[in-house]
């Protein structure tokens, strides 16, 4: 026969898993907005004692989170990252150049110098027509000449970027082993999921993904794994660590470098290589290629332009010169003491 206290006991057990329960839902509720916050189920069992059942209990406070869907958030986040910072970078660029019709963009300049040399066909005697031919000429060469350094200032600023991204990075880093630590041993204290813990990760995570393109896996303790999109290692049992001093030696920046570090006593492990060829996504990757195939391909082919233009003009020049100068000088004996008059 069940006793008045049995039954007593069973709802207060019923009574404080539903309030738990509750609150959970409500945590549910105020987080909705919440960067990193996964939303908790609650998984009931049964509670016995001696094989007679008295009550209810809370088995698990379940964080609900799916992985592929994360992976993907990840990837996403990457790609933004990448092309806003580039998007940013070429509005910047834009402002520097110019227009094609403000007076100072190379666009104006080269429509100026067909003017003056149309104005100086009409009348080819005239000083005046003349002139305005190399003021023009000089024009457009004053704005090649500001074009190229204003593309190299940039390529320079662009490259401090980079520079001043690689600690925050490796803080980045740092943090999700860090905190692959503490969730580790939470959840071999016996004490459930540390869920706040994996939510203070996500969050980590997603700023990283925001500078680099990454991919993770979870393990069976709760902990992650990082590498880059191709494999390259970030966070597992040891933590990358990034490098790169900048600038450029004869138009060429070095590589960022990634090495392993120990985190038993800090030192590297084995030797550092490339990270630019693993790039994939983020705003390190968005810097790296303004900097070396937009801006770097821009400035050649700003070269080829000033190049080819020279070229074309003087062309044009010596195909309609009234006497073209002689290709080599040539001449005959006068018998004047091995004097040649020239012919």
């Amino acid at each position: 026969i069940v006793s008045l206290n049995g039954i007593a006991a069973s709802a207060i057990t019923a009574l404080k898993t539903n309030s738990a329960a509750l609150g959970v839902v409500a945590n549910n509720v105020a987080n909705l907005n919440t960067p990193g916050y996964a939303r908790r189920i609650v998984n009931q069992q049964t509670l016995s004692a001696g094989g007679q059942l008295m009550g209810v209990d809370i088995a698990t406070i379940q964080r609900v989170s799916n992985q592929f869907l994360v992976q993907e958030q990840l990837a996403a986040s990457g790609a933004a990252s990448q092309f806003d910072t580039m998007a940013g970078l070429f509005s910047q660029l834009n402002g520097l150049l110019g227009s094609p019709g403000d007076n100072q963009s190379l666009a104006t300049q080269l429509t100026n110098l067909a003017s003056a040399f149309a104005t100086a066909s009409q009348a080819p005697t005239s000083s005046a027509g003349r002139t305005g031919v190399m003021n023009a000429l000089n024009s457009l060469a004053q704005t090649f000449s500001n074009v190229s350094n204003t593309i190299t200032s940039l390529r320079s600023q662009v490259d401090q970027q980079a520079v001043n991204s690689i600690s925050s990075t490796n803080t980045l880093i740092k943090q999700v082993y860090d905190l692959n630590n503490q969730i580790r041993a939470a959840a071999a204290s016996g004490n459930g999921q540390p869920t706040a813990l994996i939510d203070q990760r996500d969050v980590v995570l997603g700023d990283l993904a925001k500078v680099m393109g990454i991919k993770t896996s979870t393990n069976a303790d709760s902990s992650v794994n990082v590498s880059t999109t191709d494999g390259v290692n970030l966070v597992s049992n040891t933590y990358a660590q990034l490098s790169y001093s900048g600038t450029a030696q004869n138009g060429s920046y070095n590589s960022i470098t990634v090495q392993d570090i120990n985190p038993a006593n800090g030192q590297t492990i084995g030797s550092a290589f490339a990270l630019d060829p693993h790039l994939d996504g983020g705003s390190l990757k968005g810097l790296i290629d303004m900097r070396d195939q937009v801006l770097g391909g821009l400035s050649q082919s700003l070269g080829n332009l000033a190049q080819h233009t020279a070229l074309a003009f003087n062309a044009q020049s010596n195909a309609n010169a009234s006497y073209p100068p002689p290709t080599s000088l040539a001449g005959r004996n006068t018998g004047q003491g091995g004097r040649r008059r020239i012919g």
